[in-house]
């Protein structure tokens, strides 16, 4: 139910072939760099955490991986976390591992290949061999559970598992690697299916847990999700096949005994050995059912204590077992910190604060009572042994956010998957406006919002696209977010599909009237289909502040849209678009979308457009664009080399010579950046600066604080 990034982030991959990385191009080398500090300022937690891993001495210290957002630490067992993304190759993290022989030492898999660090995560070293082009030692979601696995006498020594299906070994800390042909003991036809599915999909095969026994590094298992459970007695010399399940997503060797050894096999659910393999039996009593169990971790001190997790759909279970997995008890309840400022479980669904899916299992090396479980949307710290949970992801800021509006001293945002939110104090706290809890035709993504004072109170207009219900629709409250009001009316009564860019139409373009705002426009992707008698998506245009919308009466010819819709504030009739692909670029309607005219054709991938107080219109594709004429003229502000393009845009209402742009990538790596003018585009700055996800792909100038902020991953502020 919650977090539909996931099939979304699949569709973005595709622009890759597009828009492909050139990851040793960063474009800001012609710019000059200026320190900038930036400081966060949303509200923590959102989307997926796919990996967990323990410090093996301090524990205080825990580390923890995203789907969009790159690494965290937190020095205080969760209660507050850190960004440590500085040298990651990409920010799609799914596998983390600590050394016991050398505490600081970490590894971490992601979908750009293998990266290392020797300082608790400050700093991080990309290794080249690991990248997708060469041995692609890389991780893919739902088949990377624990896919490295580092000797505990030896720290030079680790093992990992790609998202194809191969293991390597490394004996020299990462410098050189060699394939373990594991699967050649299997029959020819079936060692001829490591998977080559875009990421994002789910693979059918991956070597996605490992396990070294801690009493013996020479004996190696690896689970594969397709062929099951291998074991090597001479740390990867040679190999067995073991008659376990065949789906098989972790594998763990008991701490104390060698040949006590168990599978988290799925579907198929709880296994275990008691021969180092060669025999297994089923652990499955009052084990959930339906659960695919993915991992399982195991107490040091009292080896009947044993520690699994697994998934029903989006609904997370932590199971625990006091007898060896004779039997087992479940826990999902979490018990909310005061302090947290994330948005209740319950507004993904999660009934009563309930977990929801669970990704990876820490337990504290010095205290084994104590649990740390990553997972979707909220993750969970247990100081009894997984009986109780409390909701511990304060800082570990993994929100898309897709709008930030301002407005008498108040912040207001939108983000996917969260919905739209508001803060009172800049930032320091958010209060949830919509939707208050899981609704199925509100829960979802949330895209743009416009606020404007109204009489005596605030009018808020928001697009938002369900989960669980296919229309787009706008929300609408008079009351500055008090109560909220569903619009459909005029809008698509079916979901377009044809040349949208993420797969179907959302509605990712909001525009208000600067002069009165009734008046807004709304443009949501996707063509029409004439002989279907489909009318598509387009440009639709309110009169009475987004109760009923009409279709504008003629539309640009290329709809595929991203961000780009605005009013001229000089002339309420003039409306400016942004699209990509066939007919895109930039377009021109004098008569309030009764007619348009293409305007810029220079580049057809036009992601966004901005227009400023006094009607100069800004376009951003790979490089960025300015018309002084109504679109008559452009001017090429920059010279961007690389593959990066121009998503976030703002200007200064009091000077409007100062410009900020975002840059980013449709994939996962690092790329992208913030840059600033100050004489209206002749020379530009990198503010890069100490921003932790380089991705940004909003940007909004508050001139009240004077601050830009900016969005995307995360949501961050500087004083400009």
């Amino acid at each position: 139910m919650k977090n539909k990034v996931v099939m979304l982030t699949a569709s973005m991959v595709a622009l890759v072939g597009i828009f492909s990385q050139n990851a040793s191009a960063q474009a800001s080398a012609d710019y000059k760099k200026v320190d900038a500090n930036w400081e966060q300022c949303g509200w923590g937690g959102g989307s997926y955490y796919w990996a967990t891993a323990w410090h093996p001495t301090d524990e205080n210290v825990i580390y923890m991986g995203s789907d969009c957002a790159g690494a965290y630490r937190t020095d205080d067992k969760g209660l507050h976390w850190k960004f440590t993304n500085n040298g990651m190759p990409g920010y799609e993290v799914l596998c983390m591992a600590v050394s016991p022989a050398a505490p600081d030492l970490v590894y971490a898999m992601t979908s750009d290949g293998l990266c290392k660090s020797t300082d608790r995560a400050k700093t991080w070293e990309f290794i080249p061999a690991s990248g997708p082009k060469n041995l692609n030692i890389s991780c893919v979601k739902y088949n990377t559970i624990r896919s490295i696995a580092i000797d505990p006498k030896n720290a030079d020594i680790v093992y990992a598992g790609s998202r194809t299906g191969k293991l390597f070994k490394t004996e020299d800390g990462g410098k050189t690697w060699k394939e373990l042909p594991y699967r050649d003991i299997l029959p020819k036809e079936a060692d001829e299916v490591a998977t080559k599915q875009p990421q994002g999909k789910k693979n059918t095969e991956g070597a996605c847990g490992i396990s070294i026994a801690p009493t013996n590094p020479s004996l190696v298992f690896v689970a594969n999700t397709k062929h099951g459970i291998f074991r090597s007695k001479d740390a990867g010399a040679t190999w067995t096949v073991l008659d376990a399940p065949k789906t098989a997503c972790g594998v763990t060797v008991s701490p104390t005994d060698e040949k006590v050894v168990w599978g988290a096999c799925g579907e198929a659910g709880i296994y275990r050995t008691d021969d180092g393999g060669n025999t297994w039996a089923l652990m499955n009593k009052s084990i959930t059912k339906k659960t695919r169990i993915i991992e399982i971790a195991l107490h040091a001190s009292r080896p009947d204590l044993v520690y699994a997790i697994g998934n029903d759909g989006w609904s997370g279970y932590f199971h625990r077992s006091e007898d060896g997995g004779k039997t087992w008890t479940y826990s999902r309840k979490i018990l909310k910190r005061p302090d947290d400022k994330l948005p209740s479980p319950e507004v993904a669904g999660d009934k009563d604060g309930e977990t929801s899916a669970l990704t990876n299992i820490a337990v504290n090396p010095k205290n084994p009572d104590e649990v740390f479980v990553s997972a979707n949307w909220t993750c969970v710290f247990s100081k009894d042994g997984g009986k109780t949970f409390e909701a511990r992801q304060t800082d570990a800021d993994n929100t898309c956010s897709t709008d930030i509006q301002f407005l008498g001293g108040k912040v207001y945002v939108t983000a996917m998957d969260e919905g739209l939110l508001v803060s009172e104090n800049n930032g320091a706290d958010w209060r949830q406006l919509i939707p208050l809890k899981w609704n199925k035709e509100i829960s979802g993504h949330f895209w743009r919002v416009r606020v404007a004072k109204v009489g005596d109170s605030v009018r808020i207009v928001t697009t938002c696209s369900p989960w669980d219900s296919t229309l787009n629709r706008t929300f609408r409250s008079e009351d500055d977010g008090k109560t909220f009001t569903v619009s459909t009316a005029g809008l698509p009564d079916y979901l377009p599909k044809i040349n949208c860019m993420w797969g179907r139409s959302y509605p990712r373009s909001l525009a208000m009237d600067p002069k009165n705002p009734d008046i807004l426009y709304l443009g949501m992707d996707g063509n029409p289909e004439p002989e279907k008698k489909l009318p598509g998506g387009g440009i639709f245009r309110s009169a009475d502040g987004g109760k009923t919308w009409t279709r504008c009466a003629s539309q640009p010819g290329g709809l595929r849209l991203y961000y780009g819709l605005v009013v001229d504030p000089t002339d309420s009739k003039r409306l400016y678009f942004s699209s990509c692909g066939e007919g895109g670029g930039a377009w021109k309607s004098n008569d309030e979308g009764a007619t348009w005219e293409h305007i810029f054709k220079d580049e057809t991938w036009s992601f966004n457009l901005e227009i400023s107080q006094s009607g100069v219109v800004y376009v951003g594709a790979g490089n960025f664009y300015r018309s002084e004429d109504q679109g008559k003229t452009w001017k090429k502000l920059t010279n961007f080399q690389d593959k990066p393009t121009i998503v976030g845009i703002a200007i200064d209402p009091a000077n409007e010579q100062r410009i900020w742009i975002s840059r980013t990538t449709w994939d996962s790596s690092a790329q992208g950046g913030v840059f600033r003018t100050t004489d209206g585009g002749k020379t530009w700055e990198d503010i890069t600066g100490d921003i932790p996800i380089l991705k940004q792909q909003l940007l909004r100038y508050n001139p009240e604080t004077k601050e830009l902020w900016s969005g995307g991953p995360g949501l961050f502020r500087i004083k400009q």
